[in-house]
């Protein structure tokens, strides 16, 4: 699966696109400018909750694999304060190696 874009979605007009965007975030769009879109893009009232699940489903997505060299980090340094507290050296441990 694509963090970035997902073909079905990126194919749809860059107005759908916002209009989704919008609805995630939560922005007041006015129903004439929604009709608009719809009608322009091809969509229908059914189309947009579900585009919105998938917009936020791979925007928390991006939001963890971001997070992942801070996570690797932090687990390296926890195995390492593991290691001393077992009183054994952790450098053999594959997460603290580079």
């Amino acid at each position: 699966m694509n963090l970035v874009c997902d073909v079905p979605y990126c194919g749809r007009s860059l107005g759908y696109r916002q209009l989704v965007e919008a609805i995630v975030s939560g922005t007041e769009t006015e129903p004439e400018k929604v009709e608009r879109l719809l009608s322009e893009s091809g969509e229908t009232l059914e189309n947009p909750p579900t585009d919105r699940g998938k917009l936020t489903c791979r925007k928390q997505l991006r939001a963890t694999h971001e997070r992942r060299p801070a996570l690797r980090k932090e687990r390296a340094r926890l195995d390492d304060q593991f290691a001393l507290a077992d009183g054994h050296s952790n450098s053999l441990n594959p997460s603290t190696m580079k």
